[in-house]
C-alpha cells in the first residue's frame, strides 16, 4: 500500500500544486460545470476508488473538488456528482468515453491528464487502446494540456 499511495502522491500533489496555483494567479479564472481541469484515467474500477480516497483526505486541506465516475453509478448519483465543477475527474477510458458521447462532460478546460498504470492501458487484450486514442487526440492537439503517462 505504501508504494502505491507513493506513487499516487508522486503525481497527484504537484497537480494540485498546478490547480491552485492557476486559481491564485487567475484574475478571470472560473470553474465549470461538466469541465473537469484534470483527468486521471486508470484501468479499474478499484483503482479509481483507491485514487479517490487518497484525492479526497487532501481535498479538505487544499481545496480542490476530485470525484470518480466509474461504471456502475446510478444516474441520480451521477446527476448529483455532475452538479458541481470538478477539479480532478478520476475514470476509467471506457466511462469516460460514454461521458464524452453522451455530452455529461467536456474537455475544453482540462489541462492536466494522467493515464495511472499506462502499459496495462495500451495492452491489446484489455481493449484500451482504441479508447485511449479517442480521447487523446483532442487533447494532444490543444496546446495547453499536459500529458502524463505512469507505469506501474
Amino acid at each position: 500500500m505504501l508504494c502505491i499511495l507513493g506513487k499516487t502522491l508522486a503525481y497527484l500533489l504537484p497537480i494540485i500544486e498546478l490547480l491552485k496555483k492557476e486559481e491564485f494567479e487567475s484574475t478571470s479564472f472560473q470553474r465549470r460545470l461538466n469541465r473537469p481541469r484534470t483527468i486521471i484515467l486508470v484501468p479499474s474500477r478499484e483503482l479509481a476508488t483507491q485514487l479517490l480516497s487518497v484525492a479526497k483526505s487532501l481535498s479538505h486541506y487544499a481545496k480542490f473538488r476530485a470525484v470518480a465516475i466509474v461504471s456502475q453509478v446510478a444516474s441520480t448519483t451521477l446527476k448529483r456528482t455532475l452538479h458541481d465543477p470538478i477539479d480532478i475527474l478520476i475514470t476509467t477510458p471506457h466511462r469516460l468515453e460514454s461521458l464524452l458521447e453522451k455530452q455529461r462532460i467536456y474537455l475544453s478546460d482540462v489541462r492536466y491528464c494522467i493515464i495511472d498504470e499506462v502499459d496495462t492501458m495500451y495492452e491489446e487484450k484489455n481493449g484500451f487502446l482504441d479508447t485511449m486514442m479517442n480521447i487523446l487526440k483532442p487533447l494532444i492537439n490543444r496546446s495547453h494540456t499536459n500529458i502524463n503517462a505512469i507505469p506501474i
